[in-house]
């Protein structure tokens, strides 16, 4: 589900089921995450940590015009092979700022 705030009130979801392939690669206690986060270049990566069970990465990209600013914090469950918790964004561009809005993020190991 996500919840948008602000001029991005219309991006608001129960879900579309989309999925993404997201390549989540850890070195030590360093995490990066690259997928497909904007719309513009296809492929970012996004950087950060993970300590116990508790992942977060977060980075900045290009999108519908504008630039996103995101974090995730979530959780590692079934010997590594599942995450899930909570995506929060910043959306700004020609169309306003949408703030304090988030998603949900579910994530399988393949």
């Amino acid at each position: 589900m996500t919840i948008a705030n602000g001029a991005c009130d219309d991006e608001e979801n129960d879900g579309d089921g989309t999925l993404s392939t997201v390549a989540i690669v850890q070195v030590g206690d360093s995490v990066s995450a690259t997928g497909p986060w904007g719309s513009t270049s296809g492929s970012e990566t996004l950087r950060g940590t993970r300590s116990g069970n508790a992942v977060s990465f977060s980075g900045a990209y290009e999108e519908d015009g504008g630039f996103t600013v995101a974090t995730h914090n979530l959780t590692v469950t079934d010997a590594d092979s599942r995450m899930a918790g909570l995506e929060f964004w910043t959306w700004s561009g020609p169309e306003g700022l949408c703030e304090g809005s988030q998603s949900d993020v579910t994530a399988t190991r393949n």
